[in-house]
């Protein structure tokens, strides 16, 4: 492969996995196990400088990878015909399952980051002129300007010394902040709950952005340019980026390549994406009104 050495199971293990797949589909009359979906615009063209043909490739490799060690750990039981979404609900919190979960937790963070991403526009430095008003004028109150909350971003993101994700987020308020998880950690599920309990938004925030939001009251309410989230509020991510070597090392930058290749990812943020889901939970948190507890 590369230099960066990610390694995928053997060819025998693959055998194995698939056999196993295809007895777990015809016993139980399900769908296939986990794949990855094809990515809304070309791979071959990759992602400007963020992420050069040959980078985004490895970030699909990654996501193989990940789904490949999932189906490995799943096969033979439900979580193999659940999606991602459900598995990583499902085995939250058992520590027999911890690898399973670590692996589709990654693999759904990973899948959030490259969906809300587009090429690099040849008109445009960046797609910020896609952000309509109520995201604008949001951005501005919260982080001062657009280039603020890029420079606020990118400081969270170089002070994570450790691997994770850093995340655009918005509350039922509307407030936008930002927040880092570590490790496998995710804000694209919370608990079944809370799932019941608030049952429009979880459909908001699936058709709108593809995701399923997380109650936030065991995190850090102040994002890193300084205003405040609501306490105990539900936190719905807008969009997301990888706190793994791999991600800037395979675009070329070494491995104290961060901060420039930060400064390309704005070139590349799919504003449209991200402005439709804020706009979508936004309009959801007014009709909804002042949530009970």
């Amino acid at each position: 492969m590369n230099s960066l050495g990610l390694r995928f199971t053997s060819a025998s293990t693959r055998a194995s996995v698939a056999s196993s797949a295809s007895c777990f589909k015809s016993c139980w009359g399900t769908r296939r196990l986990h794949q990855r979906r094809a990515l809304p615009y070309p791979v071959e063209d990759g992602l400007g400088k963020f992420l050069p043909p040959d980078a985004l490739k490895v970030q699909l490799e990654y996501q193989d990878g990940l789904l490949e060690r999932l189906n490995e750990q799943v096969v033979g039981t439900a979580e193999a015909s659940s999606t991602i979404v459900q598995t990583v609900i499902n085995l939250s919190g058992k520590r027999d399952k911890v690898l399973a979960f670590n692996y589709a937790s990654l693999a759904l963070n990973n899948s959030f980051f490259l969906n809300n991403l587009k090429p690099p526009s040849e008109k445009y430095p960046n797609y910020e002129h896609e952000i309509t008003d109520q995201l604008n004028i949001t951005i501005r109150n919260a982080h001062g300007s657009t280039q603020q909350l890029r420079s606020a971003f990118s400081a969270a993101a170089l002070g994570t010394f450790i691997n994770g994700w850093v995340w655009f987020v918005v509350d039922q308020a509307g407030n936008t902040g930002i927040i880092t998880t570590y490790g496998a950690g995710t804000l694209l599920v919370r608990s079944r709950s809370h799932m019941q309990k608030h049952p429009n938004f979880v459909d908001i925030a699936e058709s709108a952005a593809g995701i399923h939001s997380t109650d936030a009251s065991t995190m850090s309410r102040r994002n890193k340019s300084g205003s405040m989230l609501n306490a105990g509020e539900i936190l719905y991510p807008l969009f997301c980026v990888p706190m793994y070597e791999h991600a800037w090392m395979s675009a070329g930058y070494g491995v104290w390549g961060k901060e420039q290749w930060l400064k390309e990812l704005w070139s590349v943020v799919n504003w449209e994406r991200v402005d439709a889901a804020y706009n979508a939970i936004w309009k959801a948190a007014q009709e909804k009104g002042p949530r009970s507890s």
